[in-house]
Formats: C-alpha cells, structure tokens, sequence
C-alpha cells in the first residue's frame, strides 16, 4: 500500500496465517519483510512479534540453528527495551527452550522454560501456551511434583487439544509428552494425546511413531516394528526431522531388545546421520538406553563419529564409565522394582506400602532413568539381565 506501518501488520498477519497452515517458504518470506519494515520503522514491538514467529516457521522447518538465531534476537531486543518481563516474549523464551532441549543442553532449556512459564498470563495463544507447558512437564518430570504438572498439562491439553495449534508443535511435543505420560504409568493419558495428533498430524510418520512408541509400551515389539517399517522404507513421511530420528531410535531399541545386535546398529546409524546435521542430541542424550550401542560402536561411525562423542559427553559420567553395570537404585526404587513383576497397578502398590500414587510415579520414573527404559516391562527384562531380580 506504500504505508509502512499497514504493511508491516499486513505481512505478519499472513506469515503467521501461512506458518498454520504449513506453507512456510511464504511464511518465511512475509515475516522476514516484516521484520525489515519493522527495524526500518524503529518499530521495536512489532519486530520482537515478527522475529519470534519468524523463529516459529524456522522451527516447523526443522532448521534449529535459524529458529535459535531469531529466538535470541527477539530476546536480546526485548531485554534492551525493558521489557524482558513482558508475556509478549513468552513465545521466544519457549522457542530458546526447545532449541536448547533439542541440543541435549538441558541447563539452558531449564532456564529459558522457567522463564517462559513464568511470564505465561492467563490467557496466552494456545500454540505458545500448550508448547510452554510441553517443554515444562517434559523438563520437570523428575520432580517430586511431576504427578501434578502431568495433571495440570492433560487439563490444558483438554482444553486446546481442538484449538488451532501448529502441526510442527504437536510434532515436537507428542513424542516427549507421551513418553513422560508412559514413565508415570499413566497410559490412559497418553492415548488421549496421541489420539490427538493422530488426527491432526500433517504426516503419516508422526502418528506412525506415536502408535509404535504405545504398542512398543504395551509388550507389542513385533506390532511397534511393523508400524515403524512405512517410515523406514521412506513410504511414509514425517513432518520433522525430529521424529525420523526418534523412529529409527525405535527401531534400533527394538532389534537390540530382540538380540539383533547387527541390524539395531545400523538403525542407530542411519538416526545419527538424520541428527547430525542439524544439532539434534536430544533423543539420544535423554536416556541411557543407547550408550552400549554407541560405546560398541565407536570407530564405526564414521562422518557421525565426533557427533558421538558429544553424545557421550552429555551423558551421565556412570553410564561411560560403568557401560551397563552397578545401576544405583535407592532403597525405595529396589522395593517398587521387586513390584513390577507383580499384576499390581501403580495404584495398588502405593496403597501396599501406604505412600501416595505420586511417590510411586516418581520412583518408577528414575527407575526408568537409571534402567535406560522407557517402560515397566522393559525395566523388568533389564532389571533381570542385571541381576536385580
């Protein structure tokens, strides 16, 4: 129109609008001429909006170190003008957050969601608001209130599981918040979530990898692995890179499970060289149920070979030095592990030893953490192999 300022709204309105509806290469464009208008204008609030959703799209893409860059700046900028404790900078802290989560620094993504959710008001755009609270109970689950924030999340995610959230959110998030949900026996609320993106998911690999991860859970490793084949064989697309590489995670902890030693370690492979070009130590710095794979295989990586090294340098210092042997169980952790054989629910057991629910979920989930499983059968055939039953 030739009027700077009704151009710069414009644009950000239909990057925005473009980012919901996948079309991110128009997105990309609109937001980063709204941002040149914006510092052009000295139009500073505008462009701490348009760099944070620029940084949004960048993430939808599965470019981490782009979505980092405009994230920071956003901050930065904010931080200068005073308005640091501004909900408006909420959706940058959360963007920081996951970039620094998805790099395996868990140090900086705990203190980027704290800010976040600290600055989260009452009413928030349930994209920012629902990606806030995922990064929070996905960082937090190993407090002793992790039964409370997974339930304060499923009310939350009742409430916006039909609003209009990005795909790419669901995308990131569904993965860790089900598997937290998996961790505290509460399965019910992971079908619900996984239900959701199921149905909303913009890709087959998305729901592939959800199921697959429920049906791996539920003692089904032979159905897990038959979900996951589409993916493999490239027949089914995911919509981030995050998830390929969880699904040949997967596929790896299947075959390794199932003694296939030659076969897991060539799906481990083939996610190191999904991972490596984009930063993405997450999926396998998060548990230890990787290290005997990566430790065995060292000198056979190849290109990826000082991508696992990083790997192994974010990892806990025992599981290097200790591979597989001596896990350290607290007393209260070797008693509920002696219950999981049992047909007992979680429910059961807290009532037998008269301590609540939320003290048997906590156990149970370092229990995990220790075992390097993700799941109560799992953590019984790995607890026998050890000689801890």
């Amino acid at each position: 129109t030739g009027d700077p300022d009704l151009d710069l709204y414009a644009l950000h309105q239909r990057g925005v609008a473009r980012l919901f509806i996948g079309s991110y290469a128009g997105s990309v464009a609109d937001l980063e001429r709204a941002t040149m208008l914006a510092r052009a204008g000295g139009r500073d609030a505008m462009l701490i909006a348009a760099l944070s959703f620029l940084a949004g799209t960048h993430a939808s893409r599965g470019d981490l170190a782009a979505t980092q860059h405009h994230a920071a700046e956003a901050v930065t900028l904010a931080e200068r003008r005073g308005w640091g404790r501004s909900q408006s900078i909420v959706h940058a802290y959360m963007l920081l957050g996951w970039m620094a989560s998805l790099r395996g620094d868990t140090e900086t993504a705990q203190s980027a969601a704290a800010r976040a959710v600290a600055l989260l008001a009452e009413h928030n755009e349930p994209d920012v608001e629902l990606a806030t609270r995922s990064l929070e109970l996905y960082l937090f689950a190993g407090r002793d209130d992790a039964f409370d924030l997974l339930q304060r999340y499923l009310r939350l995610y009742g409430r916006l599981a039909d609003a209009d959230v990005s795909p790419a959110l669901l995308g990131y998030a569904a993965p860790v918040v089900l598997q937290v949900c998996l961790d505290l026996g509460e399965r019910q609320a992971a079908r619900r979530i996984a239900e959701v993106v199921i149905r909303r998911a913009p890709a087959p690999g998305e729901p592939a990898l959800l199921r697959a991860m429920l049906q791996l859970d539920g003692g089904q490793p032979a159905a897990a692995r038959r979900e996951l084949e589409p993916v493999l064989d490239g027949t089914a697309t995911c919509h981030l890179v995050t998830t390929a590489v969880r699904a040949w995670l997967l596929a790896a902890t299947i075959e390794r499970d199932a003694g296939n030693l030659t076969l897991a370690q060539e799906r481990l492979q083939t996610a190191l060289l999904l991972a490596e070009p984009v930063d993405l130590l997450q999926p396998f710095t998060e548990s230890r149920r990787f290290a005997d794979l990566l430790i065995g295989g060292k000198g056979r990586f190849g290109r990826t070979e000082a991508f696992v090294d990083r790997i192994l340098d974010r990892l806990p210092s025992s599981t290097a030095d200790e591979r597989d042997a001596l896990v350290r169980l607290t007393p209260a952790e070797l008693e509920l592990l002696r219950e999981l054989p049992s047909l007992l629910t979680l429910r059961e057991v807290a009532e037998a030893r008269s301590v609540s629910i939320n003290t048997v979920k906590t156990h149970l989930r370092a229990i995990y953490r220790k075992l390097g499983v993700e799941g109560r059968r799992s953590a019984v055939e790995a607890a026998r192999s050890r000689g801890l039953l």
